[in-house]
């Protein structure tokens, strides 16, 4: 027997390099194999691989392992911290409580205050603690600069502004452009038997509308007859559909007694009317006597007076 004594640090003797393997292809038996093949060709054979070797075929076995096997569904309880997995093949696993061990209780805010003043926020825990800022104040900023005053000139379109540190700005014009010439309406007339409205432009243009008459009403439902009794006090309206219309009692309530005269005297000397009523009251006008006629003074009454002149003579 001879013995190889290998030192550390020395690299072994190559060894024989290996036969491969390589899969020509799927066969329908074992029948079909073919003679010639070379010692390291394979072929499937239903699902297993048939290898030449050196002494003939050999049958490795199936190339695909069997089918996994998956989470179908699954399923948590809060309550006691068990998860519990269904898997594809019916089998069912629940682990334990996957809960952790409950943290301690946080320290929350209780309160908190701002001084002002100091700039100093002030925040107070639960756990009775409290812890204060710096001052949170900025730095203050440099004083601004205010308009003074303003000014505008429609004639240039120029925005002058006056600052409260003595500067100014001057716009550019801020007057837009000026708009086209409005079109407008110059003439306007409508034909009442087609509905159409036309109208005229100032630039000459001409637009005329649709049949703006909209469609034939329903023939109205006239009175053809009424009549009124005295005494329920209806009022009954007959129309040229057939149909009638009766009113509710349209006699109003009864007014009070009204006040007679019962007697009158005239006073001549007077002029004044006196009346008496039904109820007691008496009513004494002005004096009703009108001016009094013109004298005429004459010496001698003419041989033939007129019919129509009266005289008075005086003496």
């Amino acid at each position: 027997m001879t013995v190889h004594v290998i030192k550390a640090g020395f690299r072994g003797l190559q060894g024989v390099p290996g036969r491969g393997l390589t899969i020509k292809g799927t066969l329908p038996d074992t029948a079909a194999l073919p003679d010639d093949a070379a010692p390291g060709d394979g072929w499937l054979i239903a699902g297993d691989l048939h290898v030449r070797t050196d002494d003939g075929w050999e049958n490795t076995g199936p190339v695909q392992g069997p089918a996994g096997r998956g989470i179908a569904a699954w399923s948590h309880d809060p309550d006691t911290g068990v998860l519990t997995l269904t898997f594809t093949d019916g089998a069912i696993l629940s682990t334990g409580d996957l809960r952790g061990g409950r943290g301690d209780d946080g320290r929350g805010i209780s309160g908190q205050s701002y001084d002002p003043e100091t700039g100093v926020l002030t925040l107070s825990f639960t756990d009775g603690t409290s812890y204060q800022t710096p001052d949170l104040r900025g730095g203050r900023g440099e004083a601004g600069r205010g308009i003074a005053d303003e000014s505008y000139d429609a004639a240039t379109g120029i925005l002058t502004l006056s600052f409260t540190n003595g500067t100014s700005f001057a716009s550019g014009d801020l007057r837009g452009t000026n708009g086209r010439d409005g079109r407008g309406i110059v003439d306007e007339a409508y034909d009442e038997a087609s509905g159409i409205l036309t109208l005229t432009f100032s630039d000459g243009g001409i637009y005329r509308t649709q049949d703006l008459r909209g469609g034939r009403g329903e023939a109205g439902r006239g009175i053809v007859d009424e009549s009124y009794d005295p005494a329920t006090g209806i009022l009954t309206l007959s129309f040229t559909d057939g149909t009638t219309y009766a009113s509710a009692d349209l006699r109003g309530t009864g007014g009070s007694d009204g006040r007679s005269i019962t007697d009158e005297t005239y006073d001549a000397a007077s002029g004044i009317l006196t009346l008496s009523f039904s109820d007691g009251s008496t009513y004494q006008t002005q004096d009703l006597r009108g001016p009094a006629p013109p004298v005429v003074r004459t010496a001698t009454l003419p041989a033939s007076p007129d019919p129509s002149t009266s005289y008075v003579v005086t003496g």
